[in-house]
């Protein structure tokens, strides 16, 4: 575990010196050549997620983590839309990243915060498709996620109450911030909690679902003696929020 999370840290690390490449580039028009290092780093980063994948896979555990990236249809791009599924084991495996093709068009790609781009859809699978193999992956696992609600809307999936973690509202973890009352974001916890920078850029769901799997982790003990000691209670706010 403790691997994971150094490669974790690392990953981070980079993923920081990239951005400020971006940036830098930004300032100096006419050099095609910086602009694509953000792109070639992101690309590295994507070769790396699909190598995990390779040699029949990571193990699908009883611990799973779960994010998303969305992109906008409709008018004005308001509504969201499917466009990347990430799942990664209790030890922040890759088991499941991919692209999804829209069933709408695309009104707006919000790639300043989805990090998704018309090329990225273009290789996706159909929607159908990645419905039937997250349903599959997540049935009878607990999963992990950060406003989980809106990940499993955009899948068209439902999960039992019981068998979510929802970090952005398990009571104890909020009790720690300065205002529990106000839901928090990744980014804040991440900080707070781990100590480590995240969404300073476009956002990424594997990296997202191993920082929820990981502030999980840390409180898992006390999450699950909760549970274990309110499972009706646990149900009933689940089912409100749905």
């Amino acid at each position: 575990m403790s691997t994971n999370w150094a490669e974790l840290r690392k990953e981070l690390k980079e993923v920081r010196k990239e951005v400020v490449h971006k940036q830098n580039s930004k300032k100096r028009k006419g050099m095609p050549g910086e602009a694509n290092k953000w792109k070639k780093a992101r690309q590295e980063i994507d070769k790396s997620v699909k190598d995990e994948n390779s040699n029949n896979g990571p193990a699908i555990t009883k611990v799973l983590a779960l994010d998303c990236e969305y992109v906008g249809v409709g008018i004005g791009g308001t509504e969201n839309m499917l466009a990347r599924v990430s799942i990664v084991n209790v030890d922040g495996e890759t088991v499941y990243d991919e692209y999804v093709l829209p069933t709408e068009k695309v009104t707006d790609y919000r790639v300043h915060v989805s990090g998704i781009r018309p090329g990225h859809l273009l290789r996706g699978i159909p929607f159908t498709q990645a419905q039937t193999e997250v349903r599959k992956i997540l049935s009878d696992n607990i999963v992990v996620g950060h406003s989980i609600q809106h990940d499993f809307q955009v899948l068209g999936l439902t999960h039992p109450p019981k068998l979510i973690r929802d970090t952005a509202k398990f009571k104890l973890l909020r009790e720690t911030l300065d205002n529990p009352k106000k839901t928090p974001s990744l980014k804040l916890l991440a900080h707070h909690l781990l100590g480590v920078q995240i969404q300073q850029g476009e956002h990424d769901s594997v990296m997202d679902a191993k920082i929820a799997l990981r502030i999980y982790l840390q409180y898992q003990n006390n999450w699950e003696k909760k549970n274990s000691k309110n499972p009706s209670k646990t149900k009933k706010k689940k089912n409100k929020n749905k």
